[in-house]
């Protein structure tokens, strides 16, 4: 607890202080320097706020034509198909990366497919790789494609596309014998009773 008798000693003791520094005329609460700035003038100008207020209410939008033009460039279509092999892309993803393959004959090619990037994307994305199968029909590298699948894990995905290319393409009769075989040897290996049948 502080002392009266202590709390009115300092202030006497800063009263003389500053008496010592500012002479006679020392305010007994708060020392306020004076103002030595002149105030500003009033603003008397009427034309000049018009930017406030404007009078004209005529408003035209200026479109720029080439605004969504950035985002559908094949740059940002192949960073879309990167994405489609680490995880499942939305349905505008999908149709933006299907117009492009559909539509622009370079864009397959620049995308440089190999074998081992369809148990990925039969994974993650089974529609996307029924439609780069159903291209890439006539290539070379088709045979590749369809050993992969042979020999990839067997799951529902894997099921469906294997049934969508059967329904648009004629295979050759030994890749369904092997896939059919190869699900039939993977159905069996499972212990689980449920998945089995299923």
């Amino acid at each position: 607890v502080d002392d009266p008798e202590n709390d009115s000693k300092d202030e006497q003791t800063y009263k003389e202080v500053l008496s010592q520094l500012f002479g006679k005329d020392v305010p007994d609460s708060v020392f306020v320097p004076p103002l030595v700035r002149p105030p500003p003038p009033l603003y008397s100008e009427e034309d000049d706020l018009v930017w406030l207020c404007p009078n004209d209410t005529e408003y035209t939008f200026a479109w720029q034509p080439c605004i969504a033009d950035d985002k559908d460039k094949p740059g940002d279509v192949k960073k879309l198909f990167a994405l489609a092999q680490r995880q499942s892309l939305d349905s505008s993803q999908y149709e933006l990366i299907k117009h492009e393959l559909y539509n622009n004959e370079e864009f397959l090619a620049s995308l440089s497919l190999s074998p081992a990037m369809l148990p990925k994307l039969v994974d993650k994305n089974p529609s996307l790789a029924v439609d780069l199968l159903l291209l890439t029909a006539q290539n070379q590298q088709f045979g590749e494609y369809l050993t992969a699948l042979i020999n990839m894990d067997l799951s529902l995905h894997s099921m469906e596309v294997v049934n969508k290319i059967t329904a648009n393409l004629e295979l050759p009769p030994q890749f369904i014998h092997y896939y059919i075989r190869n699900c039939i040897t993977n159905c069996t290996e499972i212990a689980d009773k449920n998945t089995q049948h299923r």
